[in-house]
């Protein structure tokens, strides 16, 4: 009897290698197979390829499908894209987030920030949201700085890093069944520069078909920092060109027989010195044919749901980078406005004078949160409100978690730019926050937002039992979605608080009476 027991267990820890194998995830694409991971509750696959290396021949290419074949490991994340003198041209990779035994469940793509120069996808983890939300996430890499967006005669129009978001989402839709994805479920997310670039696929003609639902978080193209003409792109892709020593007929070949760390030493001219986004997405060439502001005006975006917003402080975060000077001199704070924006500096002294309880930085980054976050979002909200489901929040949070180096009063900053983002993933935000310092009240608003995320991603519209409801913008219904610990509620005055009406008229967004009284400022 007991040789028997003994054979018994030994057959069954035999067996134990056996059943774990069987329990690793795979997924076969046309390529071969992938093989993947089991953590933190979820399958993911990283690292996987949607598109061939855009190096040599192919760079400044729009991508083209994968070549590997056979067997792959997908355990570990792919290279970051080149970016200053860092990453790889060889980038363009999905990570992948699915909850066990997932089937038709909604897909949420996530498209990265970082100001069209920087960031990487594996940052952001979907784990928690495939697996307490039932949502499946694929987090996308894309072309950054010159690699995505230089627009050179001769070479190309840029809007790479576009192409390859485009791509991506083509990607994830055909194999959206072997993912237990639904192909007609899909939601592009994305944040400061991913929202950005979101919206501009959303005034795209051959990109508006490939996704169902919006959400923009801290970044509109509705904004001029966020887009440019193509005739001032191909100026500064001119320079570039000619600071490489590439002209005449064979710039191209010139230019792509240039290394990656060549390319990533040349400052790109033509934008103000301070501008953090010196090459953003272009308009007026195939794949971006209208600027934003006129396609979102006459009507021409995708007509998808939309869930956008902004953090209230926003600017905030760019304070501990710039002049300490302004920490103290007025003085200082009028050359800075001179340096920023020359022709409207004095205009904008007289709309942002420093307040006698604040330093002149912070009435500069005060004004960085309306003009390039606040206003913008708030116009394009307007426009999208009278054709589809538009739903608009302020998250206002006044003391968020910040884990940057070399800052030590981190609450001071507000609900700064990126204080969202580990609420709504509810896992860490490498170098940023981190969801383990979250107060009580902090967890409960990232339960909150991540129902409202999730629940618009399955259905359209971001409701759910116990929560506070949420409409979507209509007129007369001036209030938007205040989101803060222990008091989530629908506010007025959005564009009062943020001078939308003066900010709407310097930078040229067209001025609509009806629609602007959506957020509680007529003209």
């Amino acid at each position: 009897m007991k040789r028997r027991v003994a054979l018994l267990a030994l057959s069954l820890c035999a067996g134990l290698p056996l059943a774990r194998a069987a329990a690793v995830p795979t997924l076969k694409v046309p390529q071969g197979k992938l093989i993947g991971l089991r953590k933190s509750g979820v399958e993911q696959f990283l690292g996987v390829p949607f598109a061939a290396p855009p190096v040599g021949p192919l760079r400044w290419q729009p991508p083209q499908p994968p070549v590997w074949k056979g067997q792959r490991q997908a355990t570990k994340f792919g290279p970051v894209c080149a970016q200053g003198g860092s990453g790889s041209e060889d980038c363009l990779t999905l990570n992948i987030y699915r909850p066990p035994n997932a089937k038709n469940a909604p897909l949420v793509v996530w498209v990265h920030g970082g100001f069209f120069t920087g960031g990487d996808a594996s940052l952001f983890d979907g784990s928690v949201l495939a697996r307490d939300y039932g949502v499946v996430v694929a987090t996308v890499n894309y072309r950054l700085g010159p690699f995505g967006f230089l627009a050179v005669p001769g070479v190309g129009d840029g809007n790479y890093g576009l192409m390859d978001i485009q791509e991506a989402v083509r990607w994830l839709r055909r194999h959206a069944g072997a993912l237990g994805a639904n192909p007609d479920n899909v939601t592009l997310a994305g944040q400061s520069a991913g929202a950005a670039a979101i919206c501009t696929l959303m005034v795209a003609p051959n990109a508006q078909k490939l996704f169902h639902k919006a959400i923009l978080q801290s970044g509109s193209c509705a904004s001029d920092v966020f887009t440019t003409p193509l005739s001032q792109a191909r100026r500064a892709g001119q320079q570039f060109a000619q600071a490489l020593r590439c002209t005449g007929a064979d710039v191209a070949a010139c230019l792509r027989g240039k290394s990656q760390a060549e390319i990533s030493a040349v400052r790109v001219p033509g934008r103000s010195v301070i501008d953090p986004v010196p090459l953003p997405p272009v308009h007026g060439d195939a794949f971006v044919p209208l600027p934003p502001l006129v396609a979102l005006r006459d009507g021409w975006a995708a007509p998808v749901p939309t869930l956008l917003g902004i953090n209230r402080e926003e600017g905030q975060i760019f304070e501990p980078y710039l002049p300490a000077a302004l920490r103290g001199s007025r003085l200082v704070y009028g050359a800075a406005l001179a340096l920023y924006d020359p022709r409207n500096a004095l205009t904008m002294a007289r709309q942002y004078p420093t307040r006698p309880d604040e330093t002149p930085i912070r009435a500069l980054t005060r004004l960085l949160t309306d003009r390039v976050f606040a206003c913008p979002t708030s116009w394009l909200a307007a426009q999208l409100a009278p054709r589809q489901a538009t739903y608009f929040y302020e998250f206002s949070d006044p003391r968020p978690p910040l884990s940057l180096p070399g800052i030590k009063d981190a609450p001071a900053l507000g609900a700064y730019h990126g204080a969202e983002l580990a609420y709504v993933l509810e896992t860490p935000v490498v170098g940023l926050s981190n969801p383990a310092q979250f107060t009580p009240a902090q967890t409960k608003l990232a339960r909150q937002m991540g129902e409202y995320w999730t629940n618009f991603a399955r259905s359209g519209q971001p409701a759910a039992l116990g929560l506070t409801v949420w409409p979507p913008v209509k007129l007369p219904f001036p209030r938007v979605m205040t989101l803060e610990p222990g008091a989530t509620s629908l506010q007025p005055n959005f564009d009062g608080r943020h001078q939308c009406g003066f900010w709407d008229a310097l930078d040229g967004r067209p001025a609509d009476g009806e629609a602007r009284a959506v957020f509680g400022q007529v003209p």
